[in-house]
């Protein structure tokens, strides 16, 4: 029997060369490999059986499914993406697409959302965990200091992570982007084993990728998984965070995480029966190959092919003439407001115009206004020190006739003293009684 390695050569995400890798452990050898975008394509050195495990993230190229003849597939921790370039959603598994998977048995899903579309499509199937959970402890070695490993992590993780552990090393990290198609596939491999190497060594490890964190759970690396809020990773992770520790960017920054990467909590240990079952079947199916067992999988004839893909380009064909239709739709919408945008442009250009004539006469006015309340100011401010002067001449004047009282009063008591004056004052009393006998007024 032969042997092929499913991998995707174009990934700029270690991630999926980490799945291969988990894969790579148990084959004896690999005669090929093989590109999960281009499954249908591959053809065997003479036409020869080559059994593959087939964990992968599937896929872009929807219509390269099912698998070439000459795969013997082991169907085991797969993804099935319901999003693509072309819309098919999972149309993909209708047809001979599904029939694929139904004549080869028990699909194994790497997640609860692969599970239910599967289910949806009558293909029978169950939960089996990742592949990268059966990834052996074999990368331990002493650490010249302790120190933790940050994987695709925002840079205000980075900074909380070291304030809180200033006597730790911190490595930050990235599973992507690398340039991984320009290496063979050992270099990639061996990059695999560096960044593997790493994780186990580490006293923790925090990371927003799946296949950093499940790699982690195999090592026995404690770990935090931090999740967005996005439903991509929400269907991705669904069954698999069960594992894990899980928290999100902010409730890590503002402390609400029970996780501390002071005192990091061991693993749970749940994953382990997966582990074991992944373990069993991978080398089980090794192990019926190795001994010329028969093993289930499905041919189908060139027409066959062509016909359901066909069918399958028919309707993708469909969805992206309705979704021309519909954007078209948009557009002519889009257009129609711009043109009303560019009627009505013009009028709040007048209405602009106007109310900048409004505002410069308003500032001219109010330069006027000024002015006058200036003038008005300073008057009041002339009047205000007249009325001012007019009071203190008042008070001078009060002041110069009491002293002027003051000095008549003070005359007119010492005249009352005088005998002189007292003898007019006689004189006058008789002068003016005979003038009023003499006038007949008195007797």
């Amino acid at each position: 029997m032969k042997y092929g390695l499913l991998v995707y050569p174009e990934t700029k995400n270690l991630g999926d060369d980490i799945q291969s890798y988990a894969a790579l452990q148990f084959l004896p050898r690999v005669d090929s490999y093989i590109d999960r975008e281009h499954l249908s394509m591959f053809r065997s050195e003479g036409g020869k059986p080559v059994a593959v495990i087939m964990n992968a993230w599937y896929m872009n190229n929807k219509f390269n499914w099912p698998p070439a003849n000459d795969i013997v597939p082991l169907y085991i921790s797969m993804h099935f993406n319901q999003e693509d370039y072309f819309g098919v959603h999972t149309s993909f598994l209708d047809g001979l697409g599904g029939r694929a998977l139904r004549e080869c048995g028990n699909v194994g899903c790497r997640d609860i959302e692969t599970l239910r579309v599967l289910r949806e499509k009558n293909i029978p199937s169950y939960f089996s965990a990742c592949l990268t959970l059966t990834l052996p402890r074999k990368f331990k070695k002493d650490a010249a200091s302790p120190y933790a490993c940050l994987v695709d992590v925002s840079n205000e993780i980075a900074v909380h992570v070291k304030e809180l552990c200033p006597d730790l090393d911190v490595h930050v990290l990235s599973q992507e982007p690398h340039p991984l198609s320009t290496l063979s596939w050992d270099q990639r491999f061996q990059l695999v084993e560096e960044y593997l190497t790493a994780y186990q060594n580490a006293s923790f490890v925090i990371t927003t990728k799946l296949h950093c964190a499940l790699p982690c759970l195999a090592l026995g690396t404690p770990v935090l998984l931090l999740k967005n809020s996005s439903l991509y990773d929400l269907k991705r992770f669904a069954g698999l965070d069960e594992f894990l520790h899980v928290s999100d960017s902010e409730s890590f920054l503002s402390g609400k995480c029970s996780w501390n990467p002071t005192n990091p909590p061991q693993n749970s240990n749940d994953y382990l029966p997966y582990r074991e079952a992944l373990i069993q079947k991978c080398t089980g199916f090794v192990h019926e190959c190795e001994n010329g067992k028969a093993l289930p999988h499905c041919t189908f004839s060139a027409e066959q092919r062509l016909e359901w893909q066909s069918a399958l380009l028919e309707q993708a064909q469909n969805r992206v003439n309705n979704r021309f239709s519909e954007l078209y739709h948009t557009l002519s919408e889009l257009q129609a407001g711009k043109d009303w945008l560019e009627q009505h442009s013009q009028e709040q250009e007048q209405w602009i115009g106007e109310l900048q004539s409004g505002k410069d006469w308003l500032e001219q006015h109010s330069k006027n206004q000024e002015k006058i309340i200036q003038e008005q100011r300073r008057a009041w401010e002339e009047r205000g020190e007249a009325l001012k002067r007019v009071q203190e001449t008042n008070e001078q004047l009060k002041q110069r006739c009491d002293q002027q009282e003051a000095i008549i009063l003070e005359q007119a008591k010492e005249l009352s003293c005088n005998p002189v004056v007292r003898l007019l004052k006689q004189l006058y009393r008789r002068m003016t009684h005979i003038f009023k006998r003499l006038a007949g007024k008195e007797p």
